[in-house]
């Protein structure tokens, strides 16, 4: 299958500049619209020569000419190409992880594992307000531009999305895993969850019970021993297949910097095997 350039240079100048920057969102939405219809992958492909796009059923005999790929399901893939465009207009896009706060990337990867999905992280819009009065019409629409629902978080802090944003705000991209992808690796990341219906529900209360079980632990560091009713406090919160390593018996009686140790090891290795699961269960 072949689908003809959409524009020609001589209604739209700009696509003879060597690589459009970046492709417009109409753009993607065509080549969505024709992957749903096909049922097939569409590709949209540079001409080395004018530098313009065109949408093809198969991929090109060079790979480096692929600016990206929409899989049947409207997902983008950027292609070398692509990464190339998504690379000089994504200002945004954070290449050293020295630049991404530690307690950020914490939240990020709580939303990813919580939600079962790849969490892009992204700039709040310009001008972003969310207000949660209503208009004096009474019609129910906020006044702000957007709804903390719809993009996660306030103005003063990052938007959390589960899609690629196409206005260039992507900062970096955090996978259920935790594993953090910058630069081309995020421009290039498509949304994934996990298969698992109830994983939301799941995942959700079990990283709650492990928060109320760090932050519980960390208050035993300030105890010269942890008696048996501090303990008892802790213990209907230890994750199952932590309570060899926490019985009573093993920690009662110990300095509570040391306790306060092993709580906070045995929640990250909770952590460690439920982000193995997701990925595991990851489309």
């Amino acid at each position: 299958m072949y689908v003809p350039p959409m524009r020609d240079a001589a209604d739209d100048p700009s696509l003879n500049s060597p690589l459009p920057q970046p492709v417009p969102a109409a753009e993607l939405e065509v080549a969505r619209a024709v992957a749903r219809r096909s049922g097939r992958p569409v590709f949209g492909v540079v001409d080395p020569d004018t530098g313009r796009r065109r949408l093809a059923g198969e991929p090109p005999d060079d790979i480096a000419e692929v600016a990206y790929l929409v899989d049947r399901r409207g997902g983008v893939r950027w292609g070398p190409a692509g990464r190339a465009e998504v690379s000089a207009a994504g200002a945004s896009l954070v290449t050293d992880p020295a630049r991404v706060a530690p307690a950020e990337l914490g939240v990020a990867r709580d939303v990813a594992l919580a939600a079962g999905a790849t969490v892009f992280v992204a700039d709040a819009p310009r001008g972003y307000e969310a207000d949660d009065d209503e208009d004096d019409d009474g019609s129910g629409r906020r006044r702000g531009r957007a709804s903390r629902r719809d993009v996660g978080r306030a103005a003063e802090g990052p938007v959390f999305l589960f899609a690629p944003p196409e206005d260039g705000s992507l900062r970096y991209a955090v996978r259920p895993t935790g594993e953090l992808l910058l630069g081309g690796a995020a421009a290039a990341e498509p949304p994934r969850r996990v298969r698992d219906a109830g994983w939301t529900a799941r995942a959700g209360a079990a990283i709650r019970d492990l928060r109320r079980f760090r932050e519980r632990g960390a208050g035993l560091a300030a105890l010269t021993t942890v008696a048996a009713r501090e303990w008892a406090r802790i213990e209907r919160l230890v994750p199952a297949r932590e309570r060899d390593a926490l019985r009573p018996g093993g920690v009662v009686g110990r300095p509570g910097r040391e306790v306060a140790g092993l709580v906070a090891a045995a929640a990250e290795r909770e952590l460690g095997r439920w982000r193995e699961e997701a990925g595991r269960l990851l489309a």
